[in-house]
């Protein structure tokens, strides 16, 4: 985390004088930039390392264990505490729009036919359906199905691009297991090659029958970023 903090401050720290100096950068000239910087305080920067006792839900598929769904702490770890790093700058971003003018920021916004479907340069997602099954337990629960297509240049899965979350009843639903296998859960996790595209499905508990909130955007992206949102009936 000290590693991002020091790059990323810097990082903001050029970009602004950049832009004061009146020059304007490429994505590709600001993502050398930033990797540069990444590159170098790596190397100046004393590591840190941190130990994590997690319990993973597992379902047995194809003969396999297979992890289902992957909590915060996991996500912690994996990005080398990322995700509390990037908590902290989009703070104070916040509280430097208090004492500068910032352009205004795109609002959460819909498509014409109300429904999930979004674009970017890393990826397009659009919902196709829905439906409530049973989940492990024998629980009610809400499958979500969307296409995703991986735009960037890399091997990637909808997992690592694409921040799906549910609300019901204005509480953030869980992630569930649900109780038959799905082979669009399995695509969920499986990279999948640059200009590819699959079905994939996210499966989340449910409260009751009550109206259900998707908002989709990407993940890790600082400032919250597009979002779109789409709702759902369970009756």
């Amino acid at each position: 985390s000290d590693i991002y903090k020091e790059t990323i401050s810097e990082f903001l720290k050029q970009i602004v004088s950049t832009a004061f100096s009146g020059q304007e950068l490429t994505e590709e000239q600001t993502q050398q930039k930033l990797a540069a910087l990444l590159e170098e305080k790596s190397a100046t920067v004393k590591d840190k390392f941190a130990e994590a006792e997690i319990s993973y839900p597992l379902i047995k598929a194809g003969g396999q264990w297979k992890i289902v769904s992957l909590d915060t702490e996991t996500v912690r770890i994996m990005s080398a505490n990322f995700t509390n790093v990037q908590d902290e700058i989009n703070q104070s971003l916040e509280e430097m729009e208090t004492s500068q003018t910032q352009p205004e920021q795109e609002a959460p916004q819909a498509s014409a036919d109300g429904k999930i479907d979004m674009s970017n340069d890393k990826f397009t997602i659009h919902y196709k359906q829905h439906r409530v099954t049973t989940d492990f337990a024998g629980a009610p629960c809400l499958l979500v199905y969307y296409d995703y297509s991986n735009n960037g240049s890399s091997a990637s899965s909808a997992m690592v691009d694409v921040n799906l979350q549910a609300y019901q009843n204005g509480n953030l639903l869980e992630p569930a297991i649900p109780e038959s296998d799905d082979e669009a859960i399995d695509q969920f996790m499986t990279e999948v090659q640059p200009g590819q595209a699959v079905t994939v499905c996210q499966a989340f508990t449910l409260q009751d029958e009550s109206d259900v909130t998707l908002q989709a955007g990407e993940a890790f992206s600082f400032g919250g970023g597009t979002v779109v949102s789409q709702v759902l009936k369970i009756k």
